[in-house]
């Protein structure tokens, strides 16, 4: 098994020390591997990708290892990456299993279930880290707006609430010390 960060006590999100590479998992019916590659060379980057022992001719299951240009400091960053990476492969048809993006995920190493089904690996390391910043700070903007927009909603349900139709302690003639 292998992870793609290094932790600073034992294994978990709030353990996680920063890391540049990010773990993609497709194991749903309509991913096709030599699609994901194609796709892949369009983004320019650096990238690994693996069977997964499951993986079947008909039905293929397999990994993707990203390098990006940006350090992934902690699991709420690895969340918006996550969103990210999820619209710009999901936009190309592309489904990822939206289960396995931890910063602590262990990932299973190449594998295959037999010898008559090797196991299949890709790579691209000669063009360089994946530049997601501007989709990056796109998707902080519209998380900061969502917790704005949650944050009035609540306020305006709490001041709807029947108790303080009758009684708002901002208006009220008597304060207790």
């Amino acid at each position: 098994m292998l992870c793609l960060t290094t932790f600073k006590k034992g294994r978990s999100n709030e353990n996680a020390r920063p890391t540049n590479l990010f773990g993609l998992d497709f194991d749903d019916q309509g991913n096709q591997i030599n699609e994901v590659i194609t796709y892949l060379g369009t983004l320019g980057c650096n990238w690994f990708l693996y069977t997964t022992h499951s993986h079947k001719p008909t039905h293929h299951k397999f990994r993707v290892i990203l390098e990006l240009a940006q350090s992934i400091p902690d699991a709420d960053e690895n969340r918006l990456v996550f969103m990210v990476l999820n619209s710009l492969f999901g936009k190309q048809g592309f489904a990822l299993d939206d289960a396995c993006k931890n910063i602590s995920r262990l990932w299973y190493r190449p594998a295959s279930p037999s010898s008559a089904s090797p196991c299949q690996c890709h790579k691209r390391t000669d063009l360089g880290p994946l530049d997601i910043s501007p989709q990056l700070a796109l998707a902080r903007k519209e998380q900061r707006e969502l917790v704005e927009f949650q944050d009035r909603e609540a306020k305006r349900a709490k001041a709807k609430s029947p108790i303080r139709k009758f009684f708002n302690p901002d208006n009220a003639l008597l304060s207790v010390v």
